[in-house]
């Protein structure tokens, strides 16, 4: 297998006159790194010295256990490079680490790989170039897009910003600067920086947006007055203005809801009503259909009554007339309205 060989370590003799000498000469230890991955630009460099030192590593039996600090060493390189780098084999599958217990050393399995048998591209030689650093004066404008959405161009040579497709509008002036401060407490200074902090997000989200937010913190109780101008920097970066719709919006859902809840309980309560009115309005009538049976009639519906619902009858019951228990007993009165008439 074709391989790139990378010296290890060495103390070299050389010709003073020539000050050069052969690999031959050289019997220290070497790196192995095969062709195959040394083209792979995928992989770090030191994950490749990795590999090519752990390749050095395996003997006739194809055992690797060298310890992480031996390999640092070897390699110059500090134990947690090392443990990133090997990371790095595993995710790629190059290699397999199995661990052999606490205080002995990782065993490392070398993976047969699809890159030992795909041709290596060919290296351009051609180095990426680079963006080359103009004037800022002379720079193309910056796009930019606001919490909105909406995308501003930054230029201050230029001194625009878009905030829609196509529409182009000037940065923010006094006169909306001024607008914002006229919301602004009478009692908190109107510095030169909260000028300038207005103006920059006046042009990046708009008047509305700096408006909606003013608007909030002057309704937020603040311990100290001197900490308005920080907190309305917060609530400018964050929003807070659109927290706060949001909060309204589930505040009037909440109360929608609740609302059709008591309309639906109450519409529920008054079918239930209707329900028991109607029933009672037939009892009543079963009751009066009920005193106009002949004597006898009545006679055996009401021995009937006591003799299938003795259980549930109340003693004084058995003292009551005709009417007094047709228009009493709630008991007589279900008892005719489940009875199958004759």
């Amino acid at each position: 297998m074709t391989a790139v060989a990378i010296q290890f370590n060495s103390e070299i003799s050389y010709s003073d006159s020539e000050n050069t000498f052969h690999p031959s000469q050289d019997l220290s230890p070497w790196l192995s790194i095969p062709f195959w991955l040394s083209r792979r630009s995928e992989v770090s460099d030191g994950a490749k010295m990795l590999y090519g030192r752990l390749r050095a590593y395996a003997g006739k039996n194809n055992e690797v256990f060298p310890f992480r600090k031996t390999l640092a060493a070897e390699l110059g390189k500090s134990e947690r490079t090392i443990g990133n780098l090997i990371s790095e084999l595993k995710e790629h599958g190059l290699i397999r680490v199995i661990r052999r217990g606490l205080g002995r050393s990782n065993k490392y399995e070398f993976i047969p790989h699809i890159w030992q048998k795909q041709t290596p591209p060919e290296p351009t030689g051609t180095e990426p170039k680079k963006p080359c650093i103009t004037d800022r004066k002379d720079s193309a404008p910056t796009d930019r897009k606001n919490s909105a959405g909406h995308t501003y161009i930054e230029n201050k040579s230029e001194k625009k910003t878009t905030t829609g497709p196509g529409v182009v509008v000037s940065l923010a002036d006094d006169k909306q600067v001024n607008e914002c401060l006229a919301l602004v407490p009478d009692d908190i200074p109107q510095s030169d920086s909260m000028k300038r902090l207005l103006k920059r997000y006046i042009a990046k989200q708009g008047l509305e947006y700096c408006l909606d937010n003013i608007r909030y913190v002057n309704g937020v109780t603040l311990r100290k007055r001197s900490a308005y101008k920080a907190y309305l920097s917060k609530a400018l970066s964050e929003n807070y203005a659109a927290d706060k719709a949001a909060e309204q919006q589930t505040d009037r859902q909440e109360q929608h809801r609740a609302f059709h809840a008591a309309v639906e309980a109450d519409q529920k309560a008054a079918a239930e009503l209707s329900q028991a009115l109607t029933a009672d309005e037939k009892r009543k009538e079963l009751a009066t259909a009920y005193l106009d049976l002949p004597e006898a009639d009545r006679e055996a519906i009401r021995a009937e009554y006591f003799n299938n619902a003795r259980g549930y009858i109340r003693p004084k019951e058995l003292k009551y007339d005709h009417e007094t228990l047709a228009t009493r007993s709630l008991g007589f009165k279900m008892f005719l309205e489940g009875r199958e008439p004759a």
